[in-house]
């Protein structure tokens, strides 16, 4: 929808327009300049809005379209714009470096705090394809470049989180995922959370058929009881954190058929709901308990 306007004194005007779901950006107007900016971060409007809009807005004065970005992923208008030559644009590629008003200093230092794949796409400007990326480098989940040692270690707590995102991202992001980790509490008699730990133990990530979500489930259990057992956590059985969203309903459905029960449920403020489930199935039972 049109969100300003403009008028000169020479007779011209400036319209400002956001390119939304209802696609009527330009429409019923003719411009002899169009800029859009963010272009790659239009939720997938704005291909619709060019071909039945915004393109039509610039025939009558033979106009242009200039689109601007900073890339978001191989996909959508402002990568086919850059990357199609039959859809006729001229391509200029500006990374951070090419701005002389920025310090090289500064760009270095940030560079040097955003993950590699992060960097390619904010600082030089390039479509890259974040699926399957690690949100941590690998050199911020090792000590000294190895895992964790078992020898010593004392922990409060073995837990899982179960994160689905079957149905939602396509066949190539379609995956069930679950982190198993220990949690280290040193100060909780005080109810204080200082030089608490998390401690990354094993994880696993799965495509799931229809079918599939039990004996994936399964397959996530003994693995986490296998830790449960190996570290002899102090505050009891594991507990797992399900996300709904997704695949989540019939993971959570699963694991109370499977034996667990439900002990909370929180809401966050984006309507996502997240439910903890401790599974108190007969092979969760540590020995003698």
């Amino acid at each position: 929808m049109r969100q300003g306007e403009i008028r000169l004194d020479g007779g011209g005007s400036i319209d400002s327009w956001s390119i939304d779901v209802t696609g009527r950006a330009a429409r019923g107007r003719k411009y002899h300049l169009v800029l859009v900016d963010e272009g790659a971060h239009d939720e997938g409007y704005l291909k619709g809005g060019l071909e039945a809009a915004i393109m039509p807005a610039t025939l009558d004065y033979r106009g242009k379209v200039v689109l601007a970005s900073t890339p978001n992923g191989p996909e959508g208008a402002f990568w086919e714009a850059a990357n199609m030559p039959e859809r006729g644009y001229v391509v200029h590629h500006a990374p951070t470096s090419a701005n002389p008003h920025l310090p090289p200093d500064e760009i270095a230092y940030l560079r040097s705090t955003l993950r590699p794949e992060v960097a390619s796409q904010e600082l030089d400007a390039l479509f890259v394809d974040t699926g399957g990326a690690t949100i941590f480098p690998l050199h911020a989940l090792l000590i000294d470049g190895e895992p964790h040692s078992d020898d010593g270690f004392v922990c409060d707590y073995v837990g899982l989180a179960i994160d689905s995102n079957s149905g939602k991202g396509g066949p190539d992001r379609d995956g069930c995922a679950t982190v198993i980790f220990a949690l280290t509490l040193p100060c909780a008699l005080q109810a204080s959370v200082a030089g608490a730990r998390v401690i990354l133990l094993d994880w696993d990530i799965q495509s799931l058929a229809q079918g599939g979500v039990a004996p994936w489930l399964t397959h996530v259990h003994e693995r986490t009881m296998s830790w449960f057992h190996r570290l002899k956590p102090l505050g009891g059985l594991p507990q797992a954190h399900i996300e709904p969203a997704g695949n989540g309903y019939p993971i959570i459905e699963a694991a109370r058929v499977q034996g667990s029960r439900r002990t909370r449920s929180m809401r966050n403020s984006s309507a996502s709901e997240r439910m903890g489930e401790r599974w108190r199935s007969n092979r969760m039972q540590p020995a003698g308990g």
